[in-house]
């Protein structure tokens, strides 16, 4: 037990407390990032904007494209700053992600 409280007071004199320094707006927003799993889009949902993470390759299908398309006023940049945010309703947005999930089954069906 004495060899701990040694330990203890020894770490405390080499990480003073006021070592830290508090983070910037823009630093908190990127250490709170969230991740998306590789091969997938985080995609905004409705007017309560419901989080989804939906594969990259349904982008590539029509019906998604006009989702998409409607939810920016001018064309799509190569360059976003912000969340990608879909107007339609979330049960709309549902059925979308069960149409393209059957349409991947029995295209890639072996």
């Amino acid at each position: 037990m004495h060899s701990f409280n040694w330990l203890f007071k020894f770490l405390v004199r080499i990480h003073p407390k006021n070592r830290y320094e508090r983070l910037t707006l823009a630093e908190k927003a990127k250490a709170n990032a969230v991740r998306v799993p590789k091969g997938h889009v985080a995609l905004y949902v409705g007017k309560e904007e419901k989080r989804y993470e939906v594969p990259v390759k349904y982008l590539s299908l029509r019906s998604f494209k006009e989702v998409l398309a409607q939810s920016q006023p001018n064309e799509l940049d190569i360059k976003n700053d912000g969340p990608i945010v879909l107007p339609c309703t979330t049960e709309a947005f549902n059925m979308l992600l069960r149409e393209a999930k059957a349409y991947y089954r029995s295209n890639c069906a072996f």
